[in-house]
C-alpha cells in the first residue's frame, strides 16, 4: 500500500519555472499494489515454505523416536542387569554356604583339602561376578541419565 505526494510549480514552458508568480499544484493519491502476474513466484515460495515446514517436521520426529528408543533401551538395561545382580548374589550365596559346608567336611575328613580349594575359588568367581554385574548396573543407570538429559559437574 501507498501513500504519495506533491506540491510544487507548474508550468508548460521551463522558462517560466523559476518564477515564482505562477501557479503551485499540489497532489496527494494513494495506492495499492498487488500483484497480478509474477510468474507463479509466489506460489513457488508457498511450496518452498510448506515442504520446509514437512521437512523439520519429519526431523523433529525422527529426533523425538530416537529419544524414545534410546530411553527404552536404557531403562530395559537398567532393569536387566538389576535381573542379572540378583541372580549373580544368590549365586554368591550360595557358593559361600557350599564353601562352608565343604570346609566342613574337610575337618570331619569326609574330603580332601583341594575340594576347599575348589569351593574357595568358586566363591571368589561368583564375587568377582557380582562385582562386575553392579559395574554394568551403574554404567545403566548413568547412560540412562544421560538418555534422559541429566548431567553432572
Amino acid at each position: 500500500m501507498q501513500l504519495n505526494g506533491f506540491i510544487g510549480p507548474q508550468t508548460n514552458q521551463i522558462g517560466d519555472l523559476p518564477k515564482i508568480s505562477q501557479g503551485y499544484t499540489y497532489y496527494i493519491g494513494g495506492g495499492i499494489n498487488i500483484p497480478i502476474f509474477d510468474g507463479g513466484r509466489l506460489r513457488g515460495n508457498q511450496q518452498l515454505a510448506e515442504a520446509q515446514t514437512r521437512e523439520v517436521s519429519a526431523t523433529y520426529q525422527g529426533l523425538a523416536l530416537t529419544a524414545y528408543e534410546e530411553v527404552e533401551t536404557a531403562l530395559a538395561d537398567v532393569a536387566s542387569s538389576q535381573a542379572q545382580l540378583s541372580a549373580q548374589q544368590r549365586a554368591l550365596r550360595a557358593a559361600r554356604l557350599a564353601g562352608r559346608l565343604t570346609l566342613e567336611r574337610y575337618r570331619r575328613g569326609l574330603t580332601d583339602y583341594f575340594a576347599v580349594v575348589d569351593a574357595d575359588r568358586q566363591t571368589l568367581d561368583a564375587a568377582r561376578l557380582v562385582v562386575q554385574t553392579q559395574t554394568t548396573q551403574l554404567r545403566a543407570a548413568v547412560q540412562l541419565v544421560r538418555t534422559l538429559g541429566g548431567g553432572w559437574q
